[in-house]
């Protein structure tokens, strides 16, 4: 179902948070006229599909103006609803995997680093790093064939943490008790190398088999628990 507020909303916010192609603003323009929108910036628009930035820019403003829609502020409850948005674009296609990605590690500046996405910039740096031949600490799994599959995936456990916001990066799935806790950071003496050192237990079991949240797999544990 077609929703102005909605689309005019997600653009509007994705110009603010990230560099964008002029042309969506067309394509934007047309799909507005195509339901039933209408007035003479719109249609001037839509026709501007071998302009430059800055006069589609111009007539993307005018029509917003005649459409009475103002341009909202950035904040957290925004941003919220274009990562929402987003997630679905690129679950459903609408936006590739690569693009979308883009985006929400520009999202996560803007956010200031928010916890609620900092798992985007941590698969970044994995990604990053098959460049350089290094193999991934968290995601084991991540290669140059499937890091589209684990962006994709990434978003949908994005959208399943949603509704009850969890911090991952604090939390572990242990495989002997089947609990999701904050695990327990032990030291151990060691006496044959003759120095400390520290390990991670279940807070609940003391059992040393988990699974951390930073990792897809972890996460995808702890949502089946939570869910």
């Amino acid at each position: 179902m077609f929703n102005l507020f909605e689309i005019t909303s997600y653009l509007i916010c994705k110009r603010n948070i990230t560099q964008i192609d002029s042309k969506e603003y067309v394509d934007w323009a047309v799909k507005l006229l195509e339901n039933g929108y209408d007035s003479d910036n719109l249609i001037i628009l839509a026709g501007l599909d071998y302009s430059d930035t800055e006069e589609r820019l111009k007539y993307f403003n005018k029509s917003l103006e005649d459409l009475k829609i103002q341009n909202p502020n950035i904040n957290n409850e925004v941003l919220s609803d274009f990562a929402h948005q987003l997630a679905n674009n690129v679950i459903e296609g609408i936006e590739t995997p690569e693009k979308g990605f883009k985006i929400m590690y520009d999202l996560v500046i803007a956010s200031d680093y928010s916890s609620k996405y900092l798992q985007f910039m941590d698969l970044d740096e994995e990604i990053e790093s098959l460049k350089y031949s290094e193999h991934p600490i968290y995601n084991i799994v991540l290669n140059n064939d499937n890091k589209n599959e684990l962006i994709v995936n990434e978003f949908r456990l994005f959208l399943q943490n949603e509704p009850v916001y969890m911090d991952f990066r604090e939390l572990a799935y242990c495989q002997h008790c089947k609990q999701s806790m904050k695990p327990y950071l032990k030291k151990h003496w060691s006496i044959f190398k003759a120095k400390s050192y520290y390990y991670y237990t279940c807070s609940l079991c003391g059992s040393k088999d988990l699974v951390h949240g930073t990792s897809q797999k972890g996460r995808e544990l702890i949502l089946q628990i939570k869910n």
